[in-house]
């Protein structure tokens, strides 16, 4: 670009032109201009949003970028708080500070490494609403601006470097609250529905949820459990306020305590959890062993028998003499193998079963006693001590109990 400049001379002065000079002044005034570009287009911010709830320590959350020769020995940022009409509510800086390689991040974290953040300017509104909000920012929404300023040494101003803004969205979160099973639950069954209620979020806040299940080790109450050990069951982003707990998901043990949760997260970032209750999966009773439909009854004796009766999927069906009544509840009974040791009696199996006129079955295992392959003699004694007796050949291990 030429520069045009009208020469004058001056009475008094002689032939001393001063249109050299005004040249010379304005060249240097465009070289410091582009100098001044050149430098900003080398330096960056990069701001992140804080999270839902804040306060003046969450606003520093930023990325400077620059040069790795860097004509600037010291800098500091200028932080500027607006609200949504645009009026200015804070206004702050860092102190000065250093920064080695092309980047460097601060953060509520490493707020001393920049010198802290340090209060210029706040507005009487703005300092009364923080106190009352415990240094939170009350509800709206905001613009955050960054300034990142450059010191040479001996120079007594600074350089406009690089700027920012990031929006932030200030809101009230409540958490969920746990409805059911209640604290210290004992559940009948293992397929049930949790149901707590909803976490509210006010303004632009968006609020998902998570629900954790964790199993409570020996000792340890359901907020060390959730923790330290890992889960057993989780759902992230939740909607509705409930969980169908099917037989899709990992079982649940029995006799095992188990503590659950619900977490919330505010845009995408934990935020806020529930209280931690527990529940427990009791042992579940056996459902009683029916037996099979027989097919074949065994007359029992009132002498030991020579030969043995084959039996197989662990059922025993007898009768006795038609000219002999005996009632089931009177029935007592012994099972002894080939060497005449009882294995098993009416105390450790269940009771046979009547199925017609002086017709039993008889059950060789439970959830407890399961007769081995062998040969056995069953002794059936009745209501006048009398003894009846049956050999048999338990050819298979099968447990009707345990299908």
């Amino acid at each position: 670009m030429l520069l045009h400049v009208k020469c004058r001379s001056f009475i008094g002065l002689g032939t001393v032109h001063l249109c050299e000079f005004v040249r010379l002044k304005l060249i240097g005034l465009m070289l410091m201009s582009i100098f001044a570009q050149q430098v900003k287009a080398q330096y960056a911010l990069v701001g992140v949003p804080p999270p839902a709830r804040f306060t003046l320590d969450d606003i520093l959350n930023l990325t400077v970028t620059g040069p790795l020769v860097k004509e600037f020995p010291q800098f500091e940022i200028e932080v500027q708080v607006l609200s949504s009409e645009g009026q200015l509510k804070w206004s702050g800086h860092t102190g000065l500070f250093v920064f080695y390689g092309s980047s460097f991040s601060v953060s509520r974290m490493r707020l001393q490494e920049v010198g802290g953040l340090h209060q210029k300017w706040i507005s009487l509104d703005f300092q009364q609403a923080l106190s009352s909000h415990a240094g939170e920012f009350p509800v709206g929404s905001y613009l955050i601006r960054y300034v990142l300023h450059g010191y040479k040494q001996g120079v007594g101003y600074s350089y406009n470097l690089a700027e920012s803004s990031v929006d932030a969205e200030s809101g009230s979160v409540f958490p969920a609250s746990l409805l059911y099973p209640l604290d210290g639950d004992s559940l009948s069954s293992s397929v049930f529905t949790f149901t707590w209620t909803p976490p509210m979020g006010t303004g632009k806040i968006r609020v998902s949820q998570e629900f954790l299940i964790v199993p409570i080790l020996s000792g340890q109450t359901p907020e060390q459990a959730l923790l330290a050990n890992p889960a057993h069951f989780r759902q992230k982003d939740l909607i509705q306020p409930s969980l169908f707990y099917h037989g899709g998901y990992p079982p649940l043990m029995s006799n095992q305590w188990y503590a659950w949760q619900v977490r919330v997260f505010i845009n995408g970032m934990p935020a806020l959890t529930s209280e931690a209750w527990r529940f427990i999966l009791p042992l579940q009773k056996p459902e009683p062993c029916e037996p099979k439909k027989a097919e074949v009854f065994y007359e029992l004796s009132t002498q030991p028998p020579t030969y043995y009766i084959p039996v197989e999927q662990g059922q025993l069906d007898v009768q006795f003499t038609e000219k002999y009544a005996i009632s089931e509840e009177f029935i007592q009974f012994e099972i002894l193998n080939a060497r005449g040791k009882k294995v098993a009696d009416h105390r450790t199996l269940s009771k046979p079963h009547g199925v017609g006129f002086n017709r039993f079955s008889f059950l060789l295992s439970n959830q407890e006693v399961d007769l081995p392959i062998g040969f056995f003699t069953l002794v059936v004694y009745g209501e006048k001590n009398d003894r009846w007796f049956l050999k048999f050949h338990d050819k298979t291990s099968y447990n009707p109990c345990q299908r």
